[in-house]
């Protein structure tokens, strides 16, 4: 499984590498929003201007997912929030792909 990850405009980058019809690849989208969609976050917590500058929502998306160690994952973090976000290399370092 391939688990795609941009933060702000950087998930645009995210979106281009999932869901393409007839890709052979399984694939899935990893969002702020899933702490909502699939999680139990409520909706007003999207509205947080601070929260991607949180690092323990990296930990939360990640958990959200149930990855399989044979996933890999891609992140595209803005330039901004590199720091923030770097906590996603603690899983699968050899897998990262920036």
């Amino acid at each position: 499984m391939l688990q795609a990850f941009g933060a702000g405009h950087s998930e645009a980058f995210a979106a281009e590498l999932v869901a393409r019809a007839g890709g052979l690849v399984p694939t899935n989208r990893l969002s702020v929003r899933d702490l909502v969609v699939h999680g139990d976050a409520p909706p007003d917590v999207l509205a947080d201007p601070k929260l991607e500058r949180d690092p323990s929502i990296a930990h939360q998306i990640y958990a959200l997912a149930a990855p399989q160690p044979r996933d890999v994952f891609v992140w595209r973090p803005n330039p901004a929030s590199t720091a923030r976000w770097s906590s996603w290399r603690r899983w699968s370092p050899s897998a990262v792909i920036r």
